[in-house]
């Protein structure tokens, strides 16, 4: 300290400052140019001037210690990202804490709805203690619901908002030429109706929604949930088209996807079993009954909505229609024995169950019961007999054959639709769900699902150095994504056809054409409602009879699949998928008869099997 000056009429005033100051960090610097501290004999200013104020104030006694930045908690500073260069900052990501703080302030303003605590569960949490020992806990869980008039109600303020909304305020000054040319486009015109009930009809028609729900399980955390969703179903007498919001000048915005976009109902931690899933039922019923309820735009024009569709993968379909997952009979559309899978005649000959077909085959036995989940499973031989005989079908034989015989005839069904359990309701008319049905496939799981397949029989069919080029090709498309999800099974349909051919890969017989089919099902299944014509429909219907007939040509013996694996997705696919896209076969109309006058595809397509079978 001998080479540093610090002036004597200063120095009391400095400790003396010091000493008065509250226990916090102080900047010595500023605290030592305050003061003039400089070097002896020398007008030049320290660079280290508060680290010397700091050891001064030391030797008068003063404790600093106090008021140091080493006392206080260490601020952790993340490191910054740079370029190749070192002179650009690269963005990070935000912190934990702010992630929280923004999700909890989306909350407050109610931009995120949290919904309902439904549903309590009790879960038992097993620790070990810090002494070694076990410890048990109860854990008690709930499910989230948004109530479905919530839903409704935000969809259609959503809806008004964009401006998609068809519907008109006043119906009784539109000139009753305007409403029927618009019935008549709609297909929806009747001959000798009354203006009013003419205008009344296309009020309804364009204030009537249809609401499908989804339904899926997954796996967070190493814990099971399960998700219901609901979202709207396109229909251009009640929205808008792209084609008129062009006309607008407004551009590349799809009508169809922003109004099919689904909305949370419920999400909850549960397995996806039969009795975890079941819990729900209860809640999924007050929503189905608040339907009822209309819901009104801001101009007060009321909307109804009519729940139309349930739809989801194989387990989620299983277990809202009643029916047996896996086994013998695991197919809910027509109720088909799994060894018949390959028989594609059989299959198309095998009538498509509704809800209604469902109920009448359980009613029409002595064992229906809305309150059992597997009717069917553990009846004695007399209650077989019983149940054989008010089917009027043939009660000879053992207990085994009995069974057989039953299970041959309700083809897996195992109780009544989860909507119905616990309840005294014979029918989906005292819930007001009259028109309710499952979709007899979804292309997101059946049809990549069969994608996924094909690729992994494929290569065994080949010569090994066909199989190193596809190799190389699948490669290529899914560019070493260690999670390969359905999009990109969708997108290897499509390229695949076209990079094999490039390349040259030396396929066997009928394989090129086999994933040409392939591509074509897929093009055809993820149209637009405004692509989804008569032609498409019935090309649809040859396509996915050519797809079958090329597999069983290309692989006369599967050797990496079984014929059921094959056989159960041909089942839910190929005889499924033209009557999910044609919309208007019952009992899976789409949400009301197609319109612009459609002919009848089914019996083209069955004229057209007449024709082909006399041929050959």
């Amino acid at each position: 300290m001998d080479n540093v000056q610090i002036r004597k009429h200063t120095e009391e005033l400095l400790v003396t400052e010091v000493q008065s100051m509250p226990d916090e960090r102080i900047n010595w610097g500023a605290l030592a140019r305050k003061y003039d501290v400089k070097l002896a004999n020398s007008n030049k200013e320290l660079k280290n001037g508060g680290q010397v104020v700091k050891e001064y104030l030391r030797t008068k006694g003063v404790n600093v210690d106090r008021l140091s930045r080493d006392n206080a908690i260490p601020r952790i500073r993340r490191k910054r990202k740079r370029g190749l260069g070192g002179e650009v900052s690269m963005p990070i990501n935000p912190s934990i804490k702010d992630v929280n703080d923004t999700i909890t302030r989306k909350i407050e303003n109610g931009e995120y709805e949290l919904g309902e605590l439904i549903a309590p569960k009790e879960y038992t949490n097993v620790k070990l203690t810090s002494d070694g020992k076990f410890s048990t806990e109860i854990l008690v869980t709930h499910g989230r619901k948004i109530p479905m008039k919530k839903i409704r109600q935000q969809l259609l303020n959503e809806h008004e908002r964009l401006g998609l909304l068809r519907a008109r305020d006043n119906y009784n000054s539109i000139p009753i030429e305007d409403i029927i040319s618009r019935l008549q486009y709609l297909g929806e015109c009747s001959e000798g109706a009354s203006e009013e009930d003419q205008r009344q009809k296309l009020k309804k028609l364009e204030t009537t929604r249809y609401q499908c729900c989804w339904a899926d399980h997954s796996t967070i955390g190493g814990h099971t949930y399960a998700l219901y969703t609901f979202s709207c179903l396109y229909d251009e007498a009640l929205f808008l088209t792209d084609e008129e919001l062009r006309e607008r000048r407004i551009k590349n915005f799809d009508v169809e996807e922003v109004i099919g976009k689904p909305q949370i109902h419920i999400v909850a931690r549960c397995g996806s079993s039969d009795e975890t899933t079941l819990a729900y039922a209860d809640e999924r019923r007050k929503g189905v009954a608040s339907l009822i309820e209309p819901v009104i735009t801001s101009s007060g024009l009321e909307y109804n909505d009519i729940l139309r569709f349930f739809t989801g993968d194989m387990p989620a379909l299983a277990a809202e229609s009643g029916q047996q997952y896996g086994g013998h009979y695991p197919c809910g559309n027509c109720g088909s024995q799994a060894l018949m899978f390959d028989d594609c005649a059989h299959i198309l000959r095998r009538p498509l169950r509704s809800m209604n077909d469902r109920l009448a085959i359980l009613h029409s036995g002595g064992s229906g019961s809305n309150s059992k989940c597997r009717l069917f499973s553990t009846l004695s031989k007399q209650e077989l007999i019983s149940e054989l005989t008010q089917q009027k079908l043939d009660t000879a034989g053992n207990k085994k054959e009995l069974s057989d015989r039953l299970h041959k005839e309700v083809g897996g069904i195992q109780r009544v639709p989860t909507l119905l359990l616990n309840t005294n309701h014979t029918s989906f008319d005292a819930l007001d769900l009259s028109q309710y049905e499952l979709t007899l496939t979804e292309p997101l799981h059946d049809y990549s699902n069969h994608i996924k397949n094909l690729l992994n029989e494929i290569p065994a069919h080949l010569t090994k150095e066909a199989k190193k080029q596809l190799e190389d090709v699948l490669q290529a498309i899914f560019k070493e994504k260690q999670t390969i999800r359905g999009c990109d099974y969708r997108d290897a349909a499509v390229l695949l056809p076209q990079m094999v051919c490039g390349e040259g890969i030396e396929l066997i017989d009928g394989m090129q054409e086999l994933l040409n089919t392939l591509g074509d099902i897929g093009r055809i299944l993820y149209s637009t409602d405004a692509k989804r014509t008569n032609q498409s429909i019935l090309r649809l219907h040859l396509v996915t009879w050519k797809h079958w007939m090329l597999l069983r040509e290309v692989f006369p013996t599967p050797k990496k699949l079984t014929t059921k694996a094959l056989g159960i997705l041909f089942a839910r696919t190929t005889s499924s998928f033209s009557y999910f896209v044609q919309g208007d076969l019952p009992p899976i109309a789409k949400y009301r008869e197609r319109r612009k006058n459609v002919w009848n595809a089914k019996g083209h397509y069955k004229a057209y099997l007449k024709h082909a079978s006399r041929r050959n």
